[in-house]
């Protein structure tokens, strides 16, 4: 009767930790997965930047040229101006909130320019994700 009782220690045991270690891995994989995203998402709203950037560039080079288009240049500007803003605040509000309370602990920026920093430091992350290889 002695060596049921070990066997059964045993195996909750070996069940305990088999569950530990699982859990474990998967909260491990679970934050990174969030951090990954969250690179993710700063990088596609930075292109989102870049495009309109480049509009308004582009915008001051046809107000260069045709200067009958400086006012919808002016109106064009002030659209994407206002983009930009919107985007900036709405962007980062948004990725908080729709974090759980449990994981915006994990979440190492609350602005747009703290975010702007821990993208810098996960670049390597943001060019591999897109970084275009046809391999």
């Amino acid at each position: 009767m002695s060596t049921w009782w070990l066997y059964a220690l045993v195996f909750i045991f070996g069940y305990v930790t088999c569950k530990t270690f699982y859990f474990f891995r998967a909260s491990r994989i679970s934050l990174s997965l969030l951090l990954y995203s969250q690179v993710i998402y700063l990088s596609s709203m930075v292109k989102i930047l870049e495009s309109l950037l480049y509009t308004k560039s582009f915008v001051s080079g046809l107000r260069r040229s045709a200067k009958e288009m400086s006012p919808v240049c002016n109106e064009i500007d002030k659209k994407v101006d206002a983009e930009i803003a919107i985007l900036k605040n709405n962007s980062i509000n948004y990725l908080i909130n729709v974090h759980p309370e449990f994981y915006r602990e994990s979440l190492k920026f609350d602005d747009w320019d703290s975010s702007l920093r821990f993208l810098r430091d996960k670049k390597e992350e943001a060019f591999n994700f897109w970084k275009h290889d046809s391999d």
